[in-house]
């Protein structure tokens, strides 16, 4: 009907169980250890490897709002990282991309989502190194706990850092948002609120743990 208020959906938050089972990370603590050089046997090559953590989130509060021209949903959500963590390590390797990971849940390669955001990157930037890039899950997939949009935001974080890309954030956030609508709020983590379908995001103050 014209002239009708938008359509306003409100879904359940977690339990603060669940959320105590699984305390807020600090956002000020380090996303990714430093570099270390790992020397081959006879001292000749040395490889750069990166050690990182990609956090979980869960949603406080989600509310839809409406539907958008781009056939996503208009929401507002409040979220928060937790504890449980996926680990990925990125090591210098060649020219191209590649990706290994034990779970079968996990989409191969040019499907996996941290292998888009890699793949952006280095396209973006005209990097002429790859990347191996070792994921270990821990998160459960397609549970809505954002493991993905996480793996992808630490690989975008690590990635940066290991090409001397020195980015800021306006640049991270953008490119975040071309790979996936939780990609921008695992660059910041912490405690946040999210707009529009996603991208939009601005920092709260966390929950104590």
């Amino acid at each position: 009907m014209a002239g009708a208020a938008p359509r306003r959906e409100r879904c359940h938050a977690p339990s603060w169980k669940w959320l105590r089972a699984l305390p807020a990370v600090d956002p000020a603590r380090p996303r990714a250890a430093a570099p270390r050089f790992v020397f081959w046997k006879g001292g000749c090559a040395a490889v750069k490897q990166l050690r990182l953590n990609a956090y979980a989130k869960i949603n406080l509060t989600l509310d839809v709002l409406g539907d958008r021209p781009d056939g996503y949903h208009d929401i507002e959500t409040v979220l928060h990282t937790v504890e449980l963590h996926d680990t990925i390590i990125l090591r210098e390797n060649g020219e191209g991309i590649s990706i290994r990971c034990a779970s079968p849940d996990v989409p191969p390669e040019r499907q996996n989502i941290v292998h888009r955001a890699a793949n952006l990157l280095q396209e973006t930037f005209q990097v002429p190194r790859g990347v191996e890039i070792e994921l270990s899950k821990q998160i459960p997939v397609a549970a809505g706990l954002g493991g993905g949009s996480s793996d992808a935001a630490a690989t975008l974080l690590g990635l940066a850092q290991m090409w001397k890309l020195r980015l800021d954030d306006r640049q991270l956030m953008d490119l975040g948002g071309k790979i996936g609508s939780d990609v921008p709020f695992f660059l910041i983590g912490g405690a946040a609120l999210a707009m529009g379908r996603g991208e939009r995001v601005r920092m709260l103050r966390p929950l104590p743990t």
